[in-house]
């Protein structure tokens, strides 16, 4: 017969702490498999918001005919605040070309620092684009009913540091009427971008610069 052997103590330790080491090797695998997922989640979660305010500016923009942009950052506290406005709508003849005045497409971009979010939509009120006190009230009344407006994802903070009013004028208004600026301009939007969980955590931020040509 035979002379069957179970095994050890040593043995049975030996054992445990061999599968035990496999055990947290593939732990610690899971985890960072995890991890690097989630900071890909994340990564992507910021580059599709920052999209998503490029081509929501870009492609509304672009329908406006002849414009301007003003920076109102000045005029208001705790908002930096850019005023797009479409002046003339072109009239073609046989000889010529003439311009008829617009006074009612005028469209704000609002970043509140207190908020910590973006802001993009229509100004209700025609104002008279030569007098600042005419487009500072209807500017107002943008920014108190702006909750309707915001053009980030509410679980996305645009932190301080941000800056929305960086404009390079490339041609002034041809007709060079006072109070008005760039005709055409490239705007540069520095955002300071986190993204909070559903826990409440935050994710460390993440800076992007993206330009929009107007």
């Amino acid at each position: 017969m035979k002379n069957e052997k179970g095994l050890t103590l040593i043995e049975l330790l030996i054992s445990i702490s061999i599968g035990s080491i496999v055990i947290m090797l593939l732990m610690s695998i899971l985890t960072s498999t995890l991890l690097t997922k989630n900071i890909i989640d994340y990564t992507n979660k910021l580059d599709n918001e920052v999209y998503f305010i490029n081509q929501t500016l870009s492609k509304d923009l672009e329908q406006m005919g002849y414009k301007s942009v003003r920076d109102f950052s000045s005029s208001f506290l705790d908002y930096e605040v850019l005023l797009f406005s479409e002046e003339f709508v072109p009239v073609f003849t046989a000889d010529e070309i003439d311009y008829t005045e617009v006074t009612n497409n005028q469209k704000v971009l609002v970043y509140s620092i207190v908020d910590e979010a973006l802001y993009f939509g229509p100004i209700n009120e025609p104002t008279d684009l030569s007098l600042d006190t005419e487009v500072i009230a209807s500017i107002n009344t943008f920014i108190n009913e702006r909750e309707s407006h915001q053009l980030t994802d509410p679980s996305t903070k645009i932190l301080p540091g941000s800056s929305i009013n960086n404009v390079f004028c490339l041609t002034l208004d041809e007709r060079n009427r006072p109070n008005y600026q760039c005709a055409t301009a490239i705007i540069t939007l520095d955002i300071i971008l986190e993204f909070t969980l559903d826990n409440g955590n935050a994710l460390p931020p993440k800076t992007y610069e993206t330009s929009i040509y107007y």
